[in-house]
């Protein structure tokens, strides 16, 4: 962006002992160009130049900011329109015709005009065709205590610290049913929708759940005794001696 500075100033006095404030002077200048980036540092180091000067005294300073700015402009068969005026060619010469601004429509508003015409047409057809269609009301989304699981998974967490920080309650070693369930979005593994502890519908990954069909040791099955692993005898099984012949 650019800037045009305007000082306003008093010239300093032939004999150097003041100002002649009875004069206000004005001088303006311009910082870069609609097509130039300038800083505020640019400006600022500018104006506090001027400020510094003893051969007149700058008593105020106006900035403006020049940027780059649409104007409307529409185009006819004979004539062109910028803002509120209109030209055309009467021979050689450009006749200029000003326009009065109530009368006056640039292409925006013409275009929001447009469009508001073509969604009130759209508002028309929508309620001419809601109004034909019967309403049914809306059913509720099922809940997941309504559904029937789809198998049940164990909470067996390696690393506790998953729960820290986030709003879910899982007991280790604890069934939980698994309503549903997608592929994560990283493409690794799969998100589990399920009920906490704490009776909410959540979804958790599947990176701290087993099976509860996997169980090492089944609590209904007796663990063997170890004179059964002892195969130090025979106990009376008879097998062939190879050693004859």
């Amino acid at each position: 962006m650019a800037f045009e500075i305007v000082f306003k100033y008093y010239e300093c006095l032939e004999d150097g002992t003041d100002y002649d404030k009875n004069n206000i002077l004005s001088y303006t200048k311009n910082l870069g160009n609609i097509f130039e980036e300038v800083s505020l540092e640019k400006l600022a180091s500018m104006i506090l130049t001027q400020l510094a000067r003893r051969d007149v005294f700058v008593f105020d300073v106006e900035v403006f900011e020049l940027v780059k700015k649409k104007i409307s402009y529409k185009q006819s068969k004979n004539n062109i329109l910028i803002k509120n005026k209109k030209f055309g060619f009467s021979g050689d010469t450009i006749v200029v015709q000003e326009i009065e601004q109530p009368n006056l429509l640039s292409c925006k508003q013409e275009s929001e005009v447009d469009n508001n015409m073509a969604q009130l047409k759209s508002q028309q057809i929508l309620s001419a065709v809601t109004a034909a269609v019967p309403v049914t009301a809306a059913v509720p989304a099922k809940s997941l205590k309504d559904s029937r699981p789809i198998r049940k998974m164990i909470f067996v967490p390696s690393d506790t610290s998953y729960l820290k920080g986030k709003p879910l309650r899982f007991t280790p070693n604890k069934v939980y049913s698994v309503y549903r369930e997608k592929l994560a979005n990283n493409g690794i593994g799969m998100i589990l929708c399920t009920i906490d502890d704490m009776g909410r519908e959540v979804e958790v990954t599947d990176e701290y759940f087993i099976n509860d069909t996997i169980n090492l040791i089944n609590e209904n099955t007796e663990v063997l005794k170890e004179d059964v692993l002892n195969w130090s005898g025979s106990k009376g099984v008879d097998m062939p001696d190879l050693r004859r012949g």
